[in-house]
């Protein structure tokens, strides 16, 4: 089990809620997430907002149009 901090960008608070809603979260770039890692969830300004346990590997996004934020496909969502 490995655990990792994540960063929430500032000004990208709405897309922390839509993940919640979702049960999804994505990133730019790939960390290597494995089933039971410890995901650590960082907002600029707030400082921690979540902790969970990564309940699947780390998966590519082939269509970022099938992700649930409006900015999906202009942030180049890698991983998810």
């Amino acid at each position: 089990m490995t655990a990792y901090i994540i960063t929430i960008g500032t000004g990208k608070e709405h897309n922390w809620r839509i993940a919640k809603q979702n049960s999804v979260w994505a990133t730019p770039r790939a960390y290597g997430i494995n089933a039971g890692d410890d995901l650590f969830f960082w907002q600029g300004g707030a400082g921690l907002v979540g902790h969970y346990r990564a309940t699947a590997d780390e998966t590519a996004v082939h269509d970022p149009s099938t992700l649930p934020w409006p900015d999906s496909v202009d942030m180049h969502y890698a991983q998810r």
